[in-house]
């Protein structure tokens, strides 16, 4: 039996088999007693037929090799992608993974080419990986992934946020991951903008009042659910609970108006709200 190299890095780009799948290629092989398909290999080293060499290795059984010519490492590396985007029932997070890895290498070949022509000089990157999610990039990644181009870009910034593992092991939407992530952030930025109107100096009102108008931040989730509601969508800005609104001062007059905005299913609490005021 010949000992084939293993490159760590060809091997890594090769998204793991699922136990199942693993289970039935050994099977398929201790059948046949041997591996069906060859193993393809680069200057000795294997590019295709990782887990058909190490079964066969561990029950000692033949296989064939084929020796391929490619250009170089990198071409080496999109051949290897090409080849698993054969896979069926690949799921579209990984697909996503192998389509922007296979872009990167894209770009690096496009540099070492533009390289040849300035004397050797490794140019910087064509495209900015920072937007690599905009225009024509985006749309051939993808193309690759077999995906719309907002589902492309929802990926991408959710791995910048560091969620994929949301989508790769809890099981979670790309789309709700990414909506969820949206909301975050405006509510940041709604929170960073009401902070910077406390520091600023507000002159403290003086007196009472005889007619009040107040709009109270409810906290709507306090009543209405995602599961209550179907229509129901999280709020942009914080808001506060029933204790919270009650506890706040109202310079009022013996006989105030308070005008107090709420909606139908806030009724009990908003007249709890009054009685306190």
């Amino acid at each position: 039996m010949s000992e084939l190299k293993i490159n760590p890095t060809f091997r890594d780009l090769i998204p793991p088999l699922s136990p199942y799948e693993l289970e039935a290629l050994e099977a398929e092989i201790r059948h046949w007693a041997r591996a069906y398909a060859p193993i393809i290999t680069w200057n000795g080293t294997i590019v295709d037929g990782h887990h058909r060499y190490e079964i066969c290795k561990k029950y000692n059984l033949p296989f064939k090799v084929e020796e391929r010519e490619f250009e170089d490492e990198l071409s080496t590396k999109r051949w290897i992608i090409a080849c698993q985007f054969a896979r069926r029932n690949m799921p579209l997070d990984v697909r996503l993974d192998l389509a922007f890895q296979d872009e990167e290498f894209e770009m690096e070949q496009a540099r070492k080419r533009q390289a040849c022509g300035q004397g050797g000089v490794l140019l910087s990157p064509l495209v900015d990986t920072g937007k690599v999610e905009t225009g024509r990039t985006l749309e051939k990644i993808a193309k690759k992934a077999l995906c719309g181009r907002q589902t492309a870009f929802e990926y991408k910034k959710i791995k910048e946020a560091g969620l994929v593992d949301r989508v790769k092991q809890d099981g979670e939407s790309i789309k709700k991951v990414y909506c969820d992530l949206k909301l975050k952030e405006e509510k940041a930025k709604v929170v960073e903008k009401l902070e910077s109107l406390e520091v600023k100096e507000v002159k403290a009102t003086e007196g009472v009042y005889d007619v009040i108008s107040i709009d109270p931040p409810w906290d709507v989730e306090d009543v209405w659910s995602r599961s209550a509601h179907a229509g129901y969508k999280p709020l942009q800005y914080p808001t506060m609970s029933v204790e919270e609104i009650k506890e706040m001062k109202l310079q009022c007059a013996d006989d105030c108006h308070v005008f107090l905005w709420t909606t139908q299913k806030f009724l009990p609490k908003a007249f709890d709200v009054l009685k306190r005021f």
